[in-house]
This record gives structure tokens, sequence and C-alpha cells, in this order.
């Protein structure tokens, strides 16, 4: 009776350790898994505290709430409405000047579903459409393709369009000053106005953040870091703000930015100790609220599917290089690569008909 009783308790033992082991598998892949899931799900995950509209000036981390608050909580907080964003960069060298405008226009309605079309003045852009659960994208000229959702690249999209003035706020690494100029009206709205200065030095920001280095004890295998233009330059930690002017607006109810007006100037030397020089400017506004409710889809002749691949033949290269060369160069890759489906569908295919003295015979 005692051997039974024991046999019994280990086996109980087992029971409940395969138990475990298939719980905590199933939690590993329902974590691995969470990037996959719906979108609709991440837009409904639940909001911070709003921050204070009134504390921008005081309160430097509240500012930069402000200012960095991701898209998928300005949407939430202000429903449907429209933004409009101009934002302009110029460099200058000498006589020398290079330019940089991009413009956005994002419509976003009240069931979640947004169109945001983003252009610059050298006729580049691209337009993206969210309605219904689905996703359209086209380049600026050309016609809408279906996409899918993996890992919500459409919120992701809407938040780097949408984070111009941020940029421009780190370009001054902490040396924007916010006074309080009193409460205003915006389309409806009740909001807090402040004035943008420069405000008293050092930059209280770190700088560009250095490459990546290789972990500790790790050196086979390892390519040397070549450092970017950028980097060797090192503009961006040299930079030094000579004047910015503007305001903005902020929403007291949601703590919401809802405009910004803003023009202002870095200068630095460069290593060969050449004067450069930039200018920044942003205009970006928010009005339209309540409206759309939802967003139509693509229009008729507007979409078209995802074009195909290019099946690539090698065969022609043989002449050349002999018979059966590109055969040993391994398996064809990119549009010349045939995946299992599509050799089991050649494989299946009707056999072609009989030849009649060299010429396909007619059906």
């Amino acid at each position: 009776m005692q051997a039974t009783a024991g046999m019994t308790a280990v086996r109980l033992q087992l029971v409940l350790l395969a138990a475990f082991a298939a719980t905590s598998c199933g939690d590993k892949l329902e974590t691995h898994l969470t990037k996959f899931g719906d979108p609709a799900a991440q837009q409904a995950a639940p909001l911070p505290p709003p921050p204070d509209a009134y504390a921008l000036g005081e309160s430097p981390e509240v500012a930069a709430r402000v200012v960095g608050m991701p898209y998928r909580e300005v949407a939430a907080r202000l429903g449907a409405h429209r933004l409009q964003s101009k934002i302009e960069y110029t460099f200058q060298r000498g006589n020398a000047q290079v330019a940089l405008q991009e413009t956005a226009l994002l419509v976003q309605a009240a069931d979640g579903g947004f169109r945001l079309k983003v252009e610059n003045q050298a006729s580049q852009g691209y337009e993206l459409l969210f309605t219904g659960g689905q996703l359209f994208v086209r380049q600026r000229y050309g016609k809408f393709h279906p996409r899918d959702l993996l890992e919500a690249q459409h919120l992701r999209w809407r938040d780097e369009a949408t984070r111009g003035y941020a940029a421009l706020v780190r370009l001054f690494r902490g040396r924007l000053f916010l006074s309080k100029q009193g409460l205003a009206r915006h389309h409806g709205r009740d909001a807090m106005r402040y004035g943008i200065a420069l405000g008293p030095g050092p930059a209280n920001l770190p700088g560009a953040p250095a490459a990546p280095q290789p972990p500790a004890g790790v050196s086979r295998y390892v390519f040397p870091i070549e450092p970017t233009p950028s980097e060797e330059d090192g503009w961006r930690d040299r930079a030094e703000p000579q004047e910015a002017l503007g305001s903005l607006l902020v929403d007291t109810d949601t703590g919401v930015l809802l405009e910004v007006s803003f023009r202002g100037r870095l200068a630095w030397q460069s290593p060969a100790g050449e004067a450069l020089e930039l200018r920044v400017s942003a205009a970006i506004t928010a009005d339209g609220f309540g409206n759309p409710p939802s967003l139509p889809g693509p229009a008729e002749g507007e979409l078209t599917p995802v074009p195909d691949r290019l099946v690539v033949d090698t065969k022609p290269l043989d002449f050349f290089y002999g018979k059966g060369y590109t055969s040993t160069l391994g398996l064809p890759a990119g549009v010349a690569r045939r995946s299992e489906d599509e050799k089991k569908a050649e494989a299946e295919a009707a056999p072609q008909p009989p030849l009649e003295g060299g010429v396909p015979s007619n059906p």
C-alpha cells in the first residue's frame, strides 16, 4: 500500500509538472505573439493621467510629456479632428544652402480611422489610409495598395509624421524656455498659451548617443564600426542655439498640444573650421474637432493589388558560363525564388498538348 501511495504521489507530481510546463510554454507563446496582436487592442490600452496644462513653464518634465505625447493618446483624448503641420530646415555653409520643407495632413476620424498625407518640396511623399480595420498605402503619384497591420505599422507611421516639433525641441537640447501668457480659445476649445524663448545654458539634454559596442568578451566575427558622416562630424553635439521665438497652445482639458508657431537658429563650426548654421521653423495646428465620424475607403480606380514577384530565368547565363553553372550557386533568392506552393502548383498543372510537326497542336 505504501508503495502504491508513493507511486501515486510521483505520478501526481509529474502531472502537475507537465501542466506547469505547458502553462509556461503557453505564456511564452502568448508573450511572443502579442506584437502581432489586434491593433484595436493597442488603441484601447488604458491611458496615463493627462498632463497638467498649467505647469509647462514650471516643470520641464510636463513640457516634455506634452511635446512627446504619442498620437494614440492624442487621438483618444481629442477624438475626431484635423492636424496640419509644416516643418522647415535650412542648412547654410558660406554661400551654399540646402533646404528641406515637409508638410503633413492628418484627418482623424471618430471611429479610429485616419488618413495621413506627407509631402516635401521635392515632390516626394506618401499617403496612408486606415479605415474599417484595413490599411491602404500609396506613393504620392501611385495607387493605393492594401497592406497588412503587422506590428501596427500604421500607428508607427502616424507617430513619425507628427513628431516634427518634438524633433526641433530635441535639437535645442532643453534650452527652450516657456512662459505662461494666459488663456485662449482655439476652435471652440479652452487652451493655455505659452511663449517660447531661448533659455540660459548649458544644455540639459544629452547629445547624440554613442555607437553601440560589442559585448564584453566577444571578439570573433566582430566587424569594425564605420561611423557615418553625421557621427564623424558630431554637429548635434556642437550646435549652439542662437535664437528661438514662438508660441504654443495646450488644451486645458486634455493637455494635448493644439498649435505651435516656432522658429529658431543654431550655429557651430565644422572640424575644418567652417561656420555652419541651421535655421528651423514649425507651423502646426489642430482644428475641425468632432469631424469626420468615419472615412471612406479608396475610390474606384484608386486601388490595385500589390504587384506580384517577377520570376527571373537564370538559364540564359548558361551559354556564357557553361550548362549548369547557375545551379551550383545555391538556391534562387529574391525575385527568382519559388515557394513550395508554386512548385507544387507547377507539378500539378495539366501537361502541355503534344507537338505536331514541331508546332503545338490547337486545342
